[in-house]
């Protein structure tokens, strides 16, 4: 990767260049060229200009690298290069070869210095050499935005369960298969699991995706004799279960 880390970032720099030509304004274009045309050397320039042509002509412009881009890069200003080399940083960072080396240093530093499951996630290298796998997380990938936007759908429709659940149903919300530490020196079982809007909400996300039937799976029975709470319940849990 180290190798061809400067490709990488030319053909980053001419993809930004080409995306900021059609942003740069008129009187701008005419002074890069004039520049371009009429070299002057870039100590001589005022900063406003070397930034001009570094965005619009790239850090390759022959007010740069002098005529036929025979000498090495000169930005006659320290900031100038800095910015150069911050916004390459930049650039190379969004790399997918970048961000995968960076992955698996964070994990190997991880497994020495805190827990040595870390290096179980060296396995995943498999998707780097395998053309299948590549496919099936480039999917995952390109449509992310859509997916978490679906994610956050999903939530919101779930807090509203939950707040409803919390208002009216939180008495339901009880498991005999909860063991309380403090509760079985005294004899007692299960706990009431939506103690908190939190801990509801908590609940319900990880009970209520998890059952094949919805939050329902795991209230508690309403009998029939308490009629509206009855029909709340049946209206609350088949909802849930259809739109969730």
């Amino acid at each position: 990767f180290t190798s061809k880390a400067g490709l990488h970032i030319k053909s980053s720099w001419r993809e930004l260049v080409a995306s900021n030509q059609g942003k740069m304004t008129e009187s701008i274009k005419r002074r890069v060229e004039f520049l371009k045309a009429n070299p002057i050397a870039p100590q001589n320039l005022p900063v406003t200009d070397l930034l001009d042509v570094l965005y619009y002509d790239g850090p390759d412009s022959p007010v740069f690298t002098g005529e036929g881009g025979r000498q090495k890069a000169d930005f006659g200003r320290f900031g100038v290069r800095l910015e150069y080399m911050a916004v390459s940083a930049v650039l190379l960072s969004k790399q997918e070869t970048f961000k995968y080396y960076v992955f698996f240093i964070l994990a190997s530093f991880m497994g020495k210095y805190a827990t040595e499951i870390f290096y179980t996630l060296h396995l995943l290298d498999i998707i780097s050499i395998n053309n299948t796998l590549k496919n099936v997380t480039r999917s995952v990938s390109v449509n992310s935005n859509q997916l978490l936007m679906t994610g956050i759908l999903m939530a919101i429709f779930i807090f509203i369960y939950t707040y409803v659940g919390f208002v009216f149903f939180a008495e339901d919300y009880f498991l005999i298969s909860i063991q309380s530490p403090s509760k079985v020196e005294i004899g007692e079982r299960g706990e009431n699991f939506c103690q908190s809007l939190l801990h509801c909400f908590a609940s319900t996300i990880n009970l209520g995706l998890r059952n094949s039937g919805g939050i329902a799976d795991v209230l508690s029975g309403i009998s029939f004799e308490r009629r509206e709470r009855y029909f709340a319940r049946v209206a609350f849990d088949l909802t849930y279960f259809i739109l969730i």
